[in-house]
């Protein structure tokens, strides 16, 4: 007998024992007839399957936990996945498939020179970026927005650097019964603080800004906390020829430490540093294969500065951290136009938990 069998049951003696009560109020004071009609209008209640749902629907919104959703729901999440599997096993296969396509084929997309100060030309530089194609994404928020520019008003957000976001009204509610608020790194400022702002308005979450190479004082402390640290591999020495900047690395999961966020989950981590992401994320993604960090989101500037196996490692690495690609755009208002792609990656975890609070 299952779990809704045993419900039937236990409902139908309670309806019983109930009902007996009602026949004869005069044998029973008042409040036990009272607390009988109570119970059958409750026993209803629960008994209404549609009601049911809506209730665990309700629950997981505020709680952000899988666990709470229904059978129904996970079996949607369950297909979703396949189908966003399948997409990116496609992706992979292509950019296998591309590479050993021949010599044509590897100068078109990733054999052009490109100098250090990106002084290439730009028919040249658009070829290249063109290897950006062969990693589409896979998966869809439904609840995505873009999120971060410069008008006061949320959903009005264009040009350069606002960032594609997931569940945004879903994030700030998960937390709003949790002991500490949700977490956001921003990697790269130039105190360009649209981003910052827009999280702390509209989701509310601390936010830790860094940049080693701004030089003039950081402009955005009512929005966030900053720290003029580089990202990458712990101690490896940097330097920016043309900011005339030196600066020694740090891994993220010394910074967390440093910060006392050890053991907290970023919610949203955000990285645009003008080409450093290579050197940057695959510690981050390392740490994360190996479940000593927790990150939803990535929302990501990307150039195409590297060579083929170093983009392909990236979105592998980034795969195998459990991230999928949810949205992809070429930045039309920085980088020329043309030499810069923004990608968002979320985690297999939250994209089901976001999902959910939008189909459930």
């Amino acid at each position: 007998m299952g779990s809704d069998d045993s419900l039937v049951v236990d409902s139908s003696k309670s309806l019983r024992s109930a009902l007996q009560s009602i026949k004869h109020p005069q044998q029973k004071p008042l409040f036990t007839v009272l607390s009988a009609i109570l119970l059958l209008a409750l026993l209803h209640l629960f008994a209404d399957v549609t009601w049911t749902k809506r209730l665990g629907h309700s629950v997981y919104f505020i709680s952000g936990e899988e666990s709470d959703v229904s059978i129904e729901c996970k079996r949607k999440l369950d297909a979703l996945d396949r189908v966003n599997d399948e997409r990116r096993a496609a992706r992979f296969r292509t950019a296998k498939q591309a590479k050993n396509a021949g010599k044509n084929v590897y100068d078109m997309f990733w054999k052009i020179p490109v100098s250090d100060n990106g002084s290439s030309d730009r028919e040249e530089r658009n070829r290249r970026n063109m290897i950006f194609d062969l990693f589409e994404p896979e998966a869809v928020c439904l609840t995505e927005e873009r999120f971060g520019g410069s008008s006061d008003e949320r959903f009005v957000a264009y040009g350069d650097g606002p960032k594609f976001v997931c569940g945004v009204d879903f994030l700030r509610e998960s937390y709003k019964t949790k002991e500490q608020n949700c977490l956001v790194y921003s990697v790269g400022s130039n105190n360009n603080i649209l981003f910052e702002k827009a999280v702390k308005n509209y989701i509310g979450c601390e936010i830790h800004t860094f940049d080693p190479t701004l030089r003039n004082p950081f402009v955005g402390y009512d929005y966030a906390d900053f720290h003029p640290w580089g990202l990458g591999k712990q101690g490896e020495k940097v330097k920016v020829k043309k900011l005339n900047v030196e600066f020694t690395t740090q891994s993220v999961e010394n910074v967390m430490k440093q910060l006392e966020h050890t053991g907290r989950k970023i919610d949203i981590f955000k990285i645009d540093c003008e080409g450093c992401e290579y050197e940057a994320m695959p510690p981050v993604f390392e740490a994360m294969a190996k479940g000593t960090l927790q990150i939803d989101q990535l929302l990501i500037e990307m150039h195409a500065y590297v060579s083929y196996d170093e983009m392909t490692e990236f979105f592998a690495a980034a795969d195998k951290a459990g991230f999928r690609i949810t949205h992809k755009e070429r930045n039309g208002w920085g980088c020329n136009g043309w030499g810069c792609v923004e990608y968002a990656f979320v985690s297999r975890s939250f994209l089901r938990r976001a999902t959910a609070s939008a189909i459930c």
